[in-house]
C-alpha cells in the first residue's frame, strides 16, 4: 500500500457493503452516512439503513477508536471505492489528532433512546448516537512528508465522540 495507515482497499457495489463491514469491523462501532437527500448516523450494524437508502448513498464512514472503513462514490450508480485504516504500525509523527467542537445548544437538545436530538446555536437539528456528556468529535489526520521534509495532511478519519473541556 502507498500509505501505511491503509490496511485494505477495494471497490464494491452497495450490496457488498454489509459483508465488508462484517469482515473488517468488530462488534462496537458507529457510522455516519451521506446520501443525496440526508445525513444519517447510528451505532452498530447499518444494514437496515442500507436496505432503505442504498440507492441514495454517496459516503459511509464506519468507525471505532482503532479503525475506520470508508466507502465513497462520486455518483449514484457507480461502484464504491473503500479503504480500511488501521493505526497499529504508525509512529506518532504519522498522524495528528484534533478535537472539533460540535455546535450544540444545550437548552434545546434532548435524549431520545440511545441518541441525542441536538440543536445548533442557530436552530438547525441533527441526531447522533452519543451520550449526553459528549460535545466534540475526535478526528485523526494522517500526515505524509515530501522530499524536503515538509508535512501535509493526506487523509483523515473519524475516531469517535468525546468530551472537550474549555
Amino acid at each position: 500500500m502507498k500509505y501505511k495507515w491503509i490496511f485494505k482497499k477495494g471497490s464494491c457495489m452497495s450490496k457488498e457493503i454489509i459483508s465488508i463491514i462484517k469482515e473488517n469491523m468488530g462488534p462496537d462501532y458507529l457510522y455516519l452516512a451521506g446520501c443525496t437527500d440526508l445525513y444519517a448516523s447510528g451505532a452498530g450494524n447499518p444494514e437496515a439503513f442500507l436496505i432503505e437508502k442504498a440507492d441514495a448513498l454517496l459516503e459511509l464512514r464506519v468507525f471505532s477508536e482503532e479503525k475506520e472503513l470508508l466507502f465513497t462514490r462520486s455518483m449514484i450508480g457507480r461502484q464504491f471505492q473503500w479503504r480500511l485504516t488501521n493505526d497499529e504500525n504508525l509512529e506518532r509523527t504519522d498522524y495528528l489528532d484534533t478535537t472539533q467542537y460540535l455546535d450544540i445548544n444545550p437548552e434545546f437538545s434532548v435524549k431520545k433512546g440511545d441518541r441525542m436530538q441536538l440543536f445548533t446555536t442557530v436552530g438547525g437539528a441533527y441526531s447522533l448516537p452519543i451520550r449526553e456528556d459528549r460535545n466534540a468529535v475526535k478526528i485523526r489526520s494522517y500526515i505524509t512528508y515530501d522530499n524536503n521534509g515538509m508535512a501535509s495532511v493526506t487523509d483523515h478519519r473519524v475516531c469517535g465522540f468525546t468530551r472537550r473541556q474549555g
